[in-house]
């Protein structure tokens, strides 16, 4: 958010910096229309030409300054978006191998669970102690 800021001020000051750019310029045209056309003050426009060009040339060399600055700013939130895409990233496969580990783990202790149950083995129902029990007892009645 910081260097959105950054940018959007130095965008600011490169316009206004053009501004002055032209500004000067305009100037410096009058100027030497006044060095032409008024000797009385001529030296005083010539000092002032003088400080003119010297502004334009400082100006034209903070304008490639904050241009270079804007460059590498702008290049520092594109390195920034690539991060924040690759933490990002880097939290879902982690999220998502978390999830197969967890599943992989509950899965393994239900397998564990089931194959320990031990199931017995099932007999079939012998009911030849009922029935002798009866043919003695349908004996015995037949006695009487």
């Amino acid at each position: 958010r910081a260097l959105d800021i950054a940018l959007d001020n130095l965008t600011g000051y490169q316009r206004r910096l053009n501004s002055l750019i032209n500004e000067n310029a305009v100037l410096m045209k009058n100027t030497q229309q006044k060095i032409l056309t008024d000797s009385n003050n001529k030296k005083s426009y010539e000092a002032n030409l003088s400080s003119q060009k010297i502004s334009e040339s400082v100006m034209t060399d903070f304008k490639a300054l904050l241009k270079a600055y804007e460059d590498s700013w702008k290049e520092k939130r594109l390195e920034l978006v690539r991060l924040r895409d690759m933490v990002q990233n880097t939290i879902d496969t982690v999220s998502i191998s978390d999830e197969v580990s967890t599943m992989i783990g509950e899965t393994q202790t239900m397998i564990n669970t089931l194959n320990s149950v031990q199931i017995g083995e099932i007999l079939p129902f012998d009911n030849s102690g009922l029935e002798k029990q009866f043919e003695e007892l349908s004996l015995s009645l037949s006695e009487k």
